[in-house]
């Protein structure tokens, strides 16, 4: 009843993510550098042409690497803008600071964005809330206020010709996937910051960058959080601004968002099932491509997600052991895996390791690397081992409780009592036979 003020939140959303895209050319060479950031674009506040906070941070960035191509791109800055504002001298502060979080994050070992490249853009309807009546737009024609006359006029004049309101608008998501690698999510408008907080986290499968002001700008892009606060990007500048009839209805969020998993699904790669895959994953330790095999069963169908079964080798033995050696089974674990609707993965390990130091890290990077490439239920991983693979499950389900769900140790040993304890809330299964010693 009494308005609203712009002013800052310390306690609203904020997504401090800064996505950095590098470009090489085959001789290693850097070619360009696409970065984004979810803030608008207002710390110098002037009605003459400036590319404000971006256009130092591209400045910078280039500076730092002669003969490559800066490039920014907008996240959902809708209701996000950098305080304090108002001088040029900030622009150029905020800028720097920025350069220097993506030189920080160029310095880090990145992960490549491969192919294949899948788009998908498409619209959908956003509706919109309960429109005004002719009497009310009639009120509204006297208003001293211009902009609520003219507005008011406007829409007279579309219901005298149509005899009626529209009660959409077509609205653009365009989801791009880069292999396993990376999903962009590009939203139309400006849309707030709840868009990429919310995608970012459920989106399964690669990275996934949020960018807006893509395709088409409009107006502001609310989420049911925003809708429900009011003010300006809830409806006043739609109001203001456009010829809608009124502000975007509750659902809009969930059109959305709807809409985005409805194309990345669409893009996620097929895979025929049942598969015995032999995969790699680039070691962030040593940069080297590490192997591990994987079997997906008929019931993964890349809609749901599917516990997964990891396997530990044993001394001299490799990431083959369980689904060829005709000791092991004769491809027990793959048929049993079939059989109950589970994923599994042998890592390498790195050889005779005991599943130690590097061993132990390759073992959580082939967990990290199937969790982002497939749809896994991370809360039911289960780890399990024969003889130092055995010895190797006791060890990591200590050392990672937090991962695994329970631990299955085959005729294994186990000397490290003081981390037992972290047990307490793992199950373990203890399989052992009179021939073990």
């Amino acid at each position: 009843d009494h308005g609203y003020t712009m002013a800052p939140n310390p306690d609203g959303p904020v997504d401090h993510e800064g996505p950095v895209l590098q470009v090489k050319c085959p001789d290693g060479r850097l070619r360009a550098v696409l970065f984004g950031y979810a803030c608008h674009a207002v710390a110098f506040k002037t009605h003459k042409f400036c590319g404000d906070y971006p256009a130092f941070a591209r400045r910078c960035v280039e500076q730092a690497h002669p003969g490559a191509t800066a490039l920014f791109m907008t996240g959902c800055a809708g209701d996000q803008r950098p305080y304090p504002s108002g001088s040029l001298a900030l622009a150029e502060k905020y800028g720097r600071a920025l350069a220097d979080a993506v030189g920080r994050a160029m310095r880090r070992q990145g992960h490549p964005v491969r192919g294949p490249l899948r788009v998908a853009l498409e619209q959908v309807p956003l509706d919109f809330d309960e429109p005004p009546g002719r009497r009310q737009l009639l009120e509204q024609v006297k208003s001293s206020s211009g902009i609520r006359r003219r507005r008011a006029e406007t829409l007279l004049k579309e219901l005298d010709e149509t005899g009626t309101l529209r009660p959409t608008y077509p609205y653009y998501v365009h989801v791009a996937r880069f292999g396993d690698d990376l999903i962009l999510v590009a939203l139309a408008w400006e849309a707030v910051v709840d868009y990429s907080l919310r995608l970012k986290k459920e989106l399964a499968g690669p990275k996934v960058w949020v960018a807006a002001y893509s395709n088409e700008i409009y107006n502001y892009l609310p989420s049911l959080r925003v809708l429900k606060e009011g003010g300006y990007e809830a409806g006043g500048s739609l109001l203001g601004y456009t010829r809608a009839p009124a502000r975007l209805a509750p659902s809009v969020e969930r059109v959305v968002v709807g809409k985005v998993h409805e194309l990345a699904g669409k893009l996620r790669k097929s895979i025929q099932t049942p598969a015995d895959l032999a995969l790699t994953y680039r070691s962030q330790v040593d940069q080297t491509e590490q192997p591990y095999r994987l079997y997906l069963p008929s019931a993964y169908d890349g809609k749901r997600r599917l516990p997964l079964f990891v396997a530990l080798h044993g001394t001299g033995s490799d990431q083959n052991k369980y689904f060829d050696h005709p000791t092991y089974g004769k491809g027990i674990y793959k048929k049993e895996a079939e059989k109950r609707g589970i994923v599994v993965v042998c890592p390498h390990g790195r050889g005779t390791t005991e599943y130690r130091g590097i061993g132990e890290n390759d073992v959580l990077a082939v967990i990290r690397e199937v969790c982002r490439r497939f749809l896994i239920d991370e809360d039911r991983i289960v780890l399990s081992g024969q003889s130092m693979g055995g010895t190797g499950t006791t060890y990591l389900c200590c050392r990672y409780p937090d991962v695994f769900a329970a631990g299955v140790p085959l005729a294994s040993t186990y000397g490290h009592l003081s981390l037992v304890y972290n047990l307490r809330h793992v199950p373990m299964l203890y399989v052992q036979g009179e021939k073990d010693w």
